[in-house]
């Protein structure tokens, strides 16, 4: 079983969620409100890699960088990306379209803005406006739907308020009503893209991504897409892409003194289709593997070595008595179990460490992914262990030669 085929069966029980960008976005709107403030310290969660690791920032670019998306992202101390090689190398407006859905005259619009594929890797950058253009004022106990109404729990008051998924005028109109009647009701559209995009019937899933907001108001995310891309997407002279679309109303309706009752229901979800190709810039790509036998445990590591940065991936064989010690707290950070196991990688290029961008790791079998910048010109890059109690082994490392 190479190395693939193992980090695979270890996240075998993910399955990818085509809303799960817009769920994880409403978790984390919800989990900052100011309100769902439960500690005053900032931690950070390690996730599976298969899923996309939604940084979800409410960055406003510029106007002047509203279509460059990776330019924005020079200087960010993002994941280990050279974002400026990035925006050099990558194809520009790359598609472009107002979707029209069948149930209503609603417009999504949504673009790729900009596009990186050198036959190894693919980095999109995305911009749409989810804004509902069709909105009705006039839901109440008489519409319909209006029996399926659930009320909102207060960790889900922030990220589902109409406010800002809206015109100004439509939520004003919204306001004035709920405060001469004590209730107000309205009906308006949520519009996403799903995760990942496809190539023919094949999905190629997200790796790892960010997003926000651009000063007029568009949604924008850049996404990594996982490495290897499946066999069919590698060193072609173009993709044909496919990213789908969806879009569900949104039933909402408030009422009662001051905050009162504020209730919710999402309707049944229609998705279209938008079709896009991305060209070889031929930047040149290639991936190493090594493995190696120490006295505990067997590891097997690669790195996926780009123009714009280099993505690891390391699969370990641990004992038994280091699958019971590696233990979490509520925020998915290791504590100290009194064995001293594998925690973690460090990352050297020429002997120099460079900061290892770690983006996913699971505790069962140990597999770990992340991202650093190798310098132009670099002769090697090692990733030594890192144990729970006794720090890093430089006796373990695993060297990979770019000569």
């Amino acid at each position: 079983m190479n190395l693939k085929d193992r980090y695979k069966r270890a996240f075998q029980g993910v399955t990818p969620d085509p809303t799960l960008f817009v769920r994880t976005e409403e978790q984390v709107l919800g989990a900052t409100h100011h309100s769902n403030y439960k500690r005053p310290a900032m931690r950070t969660v390690l996730i599976a890699a298969t899923l996309m690791l939604s940084l979800l920032a409410t960055v406003a670019f510029a106007t002047g960088w509203a279509q460059s998306i990776f330019a924005s992202l020079v200087g960010s101390g993002g994941v280990g990306t050279d974002f400026e090689k990035l925006d050099e190398l990558a194809q520009q407006q790359v598609g472009q379209n107002s979707t029209v859905f069948a149930k209503d005259a609603s417009l999504f619009d949504f673009e790729v803005s900009q596009a990186y594929y050198d036959g190894e890797q693919l980095m999109l950058g995305t911009a749409w406006r989810d804004a509902s253009t069709v909105v009705d004022l006039s839901f109440g106990p008489d519409s319909e739907h209006f029996a399926d109404l659930k009320p909102l729990q207060d960790s889900e008051l922030a990220s589902s308020s109409p406010e800002g998924k809206v015109s100004g005028e439509a939520w004003e109109a919204f306001q004035r009503t709920y405060k001469e009647k004590g209730a107000a009701g309205i009906v308006y559209y949520i519009c996403y893209p799903g995760d990942g995009v496809y190539l023919g019937d094949e999905q190629i899933p997200p790796w790892i991504g960010d997003g926000g907001t651009l000063e007029d108001g568009r949604t924008w995310a850049y996404t990594e897409y996982e490495v290897p891309l499946p066999e069919a997407a590698r060193d072609k002279e173009s993709l044909t892409l496919t990213a789908l679309l969806y879009r569900a109303p949104v039933y909402y309706y408030q009422t009662g003194e001051g905050a009162g009752q504020r209730l919710q229901y999402i309707g049944e979800r229609e998705k279209v289709d938008f079709t896009f190709t991305v060209l070889n810039n031929h930047a040149q790509s290639r991936t190493l593997t090594e493995s190696a036998t120490f006295l505990e445990y067997g590891v097997e590591a690669s790195i996926n070595l780009t123009a714009v940065q280099a993505q690891v991936h390391i699969y370990m064989e641990i004992p038994t008595e280091w699958k019971g010690a590696i233990k979490s707290d509520e925020f998915g950070e290791s504590t100290a179990s009194g064995v001293d196991y594998v925690l973690t990688y460090n990352a050297y290029v020429d002997g120099t460490a460079q900061k290892l961008w770690i983006s996913g790791v699971d505790k069962e079998s140990f597999g770990i992914d992340g991202t650093l910048t190798v310098p132009d010109g670099a002769k090697q890059i090692s990733l030594r262990p890192v144990y729970s109690l006794s720090g890093e082994h430089a006796a373990e490392e695993i060297l990979f030669k770019l000569d």
